[in-house]
């Protein structure tokens, strides 16, 4: 029988990115009806070593013969098993490979497998990375490559088909992908951040505001789970944000307005007892000194005012549309306190205050940015620190310099620093 092929034009076929030509290749094959015609054809002898170097020099011969419309036949039939197998168990190392790495919080990336079985191969490097690195798929020169991207990303279909939410797509980078999986909960190691979690999980549970997320009844009792056990191991004295469930209902109200751009009615009471009836136009919901603020643009002598959200008695839909101002949104990113008062042109009045802070407390400051501005720009041969804020107005950095007193002192400006000591005195009056 002659044949128009020889094994010649199989060394290059990838079997999962196969062209035209390779296609006519392999049609042709399946007018071979045995696997003796397929040994005779690729001209493989008796001798077992000579047939499974034969067989390696194929990209895979198994899944040729799978194309095949009838049963081999062939004795060696059981050889081919026996590759099949080791084929196998090499891609089922690769799959529990990557979900290790997937469960470690490791970031997949397909040319980054690529490249790390390029280089174990090249310089005798990690085992587990030369499971991406095919000897039998050479390029036109006839060195041997990775596995395509077509390979590997079988290698995730499978695991995507068994756990379909194991990882996601980065959309920021090409073929790469992650897992958010039970590792996460152990990168909360603030205690803070810790407690936060547990408190919005603990907030989201008395209220419908699971009903806003796809979570699964599943993952709800996952996360309680997680959440007890961490309260277990730790017992929060001063909790990062006050109660809120009663007012999940304001939370949702604002949210809905602050989205749709419409203005609201609150009455709220104020410091003093007094309750304010006010028009407010909603920008931002904002967490600042353990407390939930909303910030609102408002037609009066301030232009800007934070209220916070538990001391709201009452709010009401008014439904008229309104137009953001930038710089009102700008003010909001860069004010570092509900006390921050809002200017037009607040850019060009920043202040830079200065702080000096002695030594034995120099590591609270060195270790937390009490401000979002803080820098430390000096340290000085006694272990003192000089720290600047930028603020909007002094008023943002006079609460926590008065907790600090009498470790810290001001440095500039005169006029914080004037203030600052005159109130003092008067106190001391007292």
């Amino acid at each position: 029988m002659e044949y128009k092929y020889n094994i010649e034009d199989f060394k290059n076929i990838d079997f999962g990115e196969t062209n035209e030509q390779e296609e006519k290749i392999l049609e042709f094959c399946t007018t071979l009806k045995t696997t003796k015609e397929i040994f005779d054809y690729l001209n493989i002898d008796d001798d077992l070593d000579s047939f499974q170097m034969t067989i390696d020099e194929m990209v895979d011969y198994g899944l040729l013969l799978e194309r095949f419309p009838n049963k081999p036949d062939h004795p060696k039939q059981k050889y081919k098993r026996n590759k099949s197998v080791k084929e196998e168990t090499k891609q089922t190392r690769r799959v529990l490979e990557l979900i290790n790495r997937f469960n470690n919080g490791e970031k997949i990336c397909i040319e980054g497998l690529q490249k790390a079985a390029q280089d174990a191969y090249d310089y005798n490097g990690s085992e587990l990375d030369k499971l991406w690195f095919n000897e039998s798929t050479k390029n036109k020169m006839g060195i041997p490559q990775p596995m395509s991207e077509k390979s590997i990303r079988r290698d995730l279909d499978i695991i995507k088909s068994h756990f379909p939410r194991a990882f996601e797509l980065i959309t920021t980078e090409k073929g790469c992908y992650k897992s958010l999986g039970k590792k996460m909960f152990d990168n909360f190691l603030n205690p803070e951040a810790l407690s936060l979690m547990i408190q919005t999980f603990t907030i989201a549970q008395r209220s419908n505001m699971f009903d806003s997320f796809d979570i699964s009844e599943e993952d709800k009792a996952i996360l309680n789970k997680k959440a007890k056990e961490k309260n277990k191991i730790y017992e929060f004295k001063n909790r990062p944000f006050e109660h809120i469930e009663k007012d999940m209902e304001y939370f949702h109200i604002i949210e809905k307005n602050i989205k749709d751009r419409k203005t609201l009615y609150f009455e709220y009471e104020e410091m003093s007892g007094n309750v304010m009836k006010i028009e407010v136009k909603p920008y931002k919901i904002l967490f600042m000194n353990d407390n939930f603020y909303v910030g609102c643009a408002v037609d009066n002598e301030y232009l800007y005012s934070t209220y916070r959200i538990s001391r709201i008695l009452d709010i009401k839909e008014l439904g008229k549309r309104f137009i953001l101002d930038p710089e009102i949104e700008q003010f909001i990113k860069d004010s570092q306190t509900p006390f921050s008062r809002y200017v037009k042109g607040y850019k060009s009045k920043m202040i830079d205050v200065i702080i000096e802070v002695v030594s034995k407390k120099a590591f609270y400051f060195s270790s937390k940015n009490y401000l979002s501005s803080q820098e430390i720009i000096e340290k000085k041969e006694n272990g003192n620190l000089l720290i600047k804020y930028s603020v909007t107005q002094e008023i943002e950095v006079v609460e926590l310099i008065k907790k600090w007193i009498p470790y810290v002192k001001v440095i500039e400006p005169l006029s914080l620093k004037n203030s600052i000591e005159n109130e003092l005195k008067e106190y001391l009056k007292v």
